[in-house]
């Protein structure tokens, strides 16, 4: 079953995504907020990654997502103010510090370049080992 079988302008959105070579998706490796719905979105997101790069490698288009774990952004500033959350953060964090957003684009712009043609259904996690180290929370 196809991905876009419901969509009949599926052939102009392929042929723009060819002209383009790539699709990166990005969403945070764990939310900060503990909601069902987002850790299923992500899910999705990650999953729906995995069929797109299986569907449109004939068109020769590949479909990667990034999953950067605490990066340094407005969005965080909150969370960073607070001691607790920066001491849990380094705890948790074999690099023990957040990320910097400098360190999630370069890896974006990658996948969007030419080099890593071979690369498809790719998440790439961005998170200073934290995807190797676990969830625990000390």
């Amino acid at each position: 079953m196809s991905v876009y079988q419901f969509y009949p302008e599926r052939n102009a959105i392929v042929e723009e995504m060819a002209a383009l070579g790539a699709v990166v998706h990005t969403l945070w490796y764990l939310s900060t907020l503990d909601i069902l719905f987002i850790q299923l979105l992500k899910g999705g997101i990650h999953q729906l990654t995995r069929n797109l790069a299986c569907e449109l490698a004939k068109d020769n288009i590949r479909v990667n997502s990034v999953a950067p774990w605490f990066i340094r952004t407005p969005m965080t500033e909150d969370g960073l103010k607070n001691e607790n959350v920066v001491k849990e953060l380094a705890y948790q964090t074999p690099m023990r510090r957040s990320g910097e957003p400098g360190e999630v684009s370069p890896v974006v712009a990658f996948l969007c370049l030419p080099a890593p043609s071979f690369t498809t259904g790719q998440v790439i996690c961005i998170g200073g080992g934290m995807s190797v180290n676990g969830f625990f929370m000390g």
